[in-house]
C-alpha cells in the first residue's frame, strides 16, 4: 500500500499513528517484514522543511533504501508525498490512499496508476481511496467525471472519525 500525504510534515504526522495501528491492531512481525512502514520524504533540496519535533518520530533512511525495502516486500506500507507521484513502479501495490484532494486529473491518474498495473502478481485491479474533508468531495467527483470513474462515498460516524484529538 502507498499513502500519499499532502506534504512532508503531514507524512511524518500520520506515520507514527499508522505504524502503531499496524503493530497493535494487526500483529506486525518485524522479522517477517509484515506490516512494516517506511516513509519516503523529499530531500532538503526539494524544499522540505521539517521541525525538530518530527525528527524524533522516525529513524530516517535514505530514499534508495526505503524504495528497496518496499520493492522487495520488506515493508507493507509506504507513506510519501506528491513528489513521489510519478516514477514509482512497484510490482505488488494493491491500494493507494490519498490524504486530501489530488490537484489535477493527471496527478490523480499517476497516483491511482501505482496499483493494478499490468504484470502485477495481484489477481484483480487496485483500489484507490481518497480520505477527504466534506468540502473536498465535490472536487473528487469533478475529477471522477473528467476521468470516467464513479465516486462512492462513505461517511464515518463520530465514533469512527479520526481527529487531531484521537488517541495515537
Amino acid at each position: 500500500m502507498i499513502v500519499y500525504a499532502p506534504d512532508a510534515e503531514e507524512a511524518l504526522r500520520v506515520s507514527s499513528p499508522l505504524q502503531n495501528s499496524l503493530w497493535t491492531g494487526l500483529g506486525g512481525d518485524i522479522d517477517a517484514g509484515l506490516w512494516g512502514l517506511s516513509v519516503l520524504l523529499p530531500s532538503a533540496e526539494d524544499g522540505c522543511r521539517l521541525s525538530p519535533d518530527n525528527i524524533t518520530l522516525l529513524t530516517y533512511e535514505s530514499s534508495l533504501r526505503v524504495m528497496e525495502k518496499f520493492y522487495f516486500d520488506q515493508v507493507s506500507l509506504l507513506v510519501t508525498t506528491p513528489l513521489a507521484t510519478r516514477g514509482l513502479d512497484f510490482p505488488n501495490i494493491t491500494h493507494v490512499f490519498n490524504l486530501g484532494i489530488v490537484g489535477t486529473a493527471a496527478d490523480y491518474m499517476h497516483r491511482a496508476g501505482r496499483c493494478g498495473r499490468i504484470g502485477q502478481q495481484v489477481d484483480r485491479g487496485g483500489v484507490c481511496i481518497s480520505i477527504l474533508r466534506s468540502d473536498e468531495v465535490a472536487m473528487l467527483k469533478a475529477l471522477g467525471e473528467e476521468l470516467g470513474f464513479e465516486v462512492s462515498e462513505m461517511e464515518l460516524t463520530p465514533e469512527e472519525a479520526v481527529t487531531d484529538d484521537s488517541p495515537q
